[in-house]
């Protein structure tokens, strides 16, 4: 037995979602969080998704504005308080620029 289907008829199935997929974001979140977890000091109980968590949020401040330097004093209290490791502020600088250069690239675009 044969069904015929109009061309459109299984693409309607699905609920449109709310949220646009921007793979772009996603692709300059994994980047960050690549930069967080090669130059942080990160326990080894942390996970992954900490981590790609911690950028996402890095990303959406730089979004909204934040500079450089706001950057460097949230990945210096990320680093103290919620990583529980000492910082090195030459490193946390090197990091924020890196972010901040590439969120900025990323919206340019």
């Amino acid at each position: 037995m044969n069904l015929h289907l109009a061309p459109g008829a299984l693409l309607s199935v699905r609920p449109p979602s709310r949220h646009k997929f921007n793979p772009r974001r996603k692709l300059v979140e994994e980047v960050i969080a690549g930069f967080l977890w090669m130059m942080l000091d990160i326990p080894e109980d942390t996970t992954l998704d900490e981590v790609t968590s911690l950028a996402r949020q890095l990303v959406t401040r730089i979004q909204q504005g934040d500079d450089e330097a706001l950057i460097q004093a949230r990945l210096d209290n990320m680093q103290r308080h919620h990583l529980c490791r000492p910082a090195d502020a030459a490193m946390l600088r090197d990091l924020a620029c890196r972010a901040v250069t590439l969120v900025k690239a990323y919206a340019a675009s």
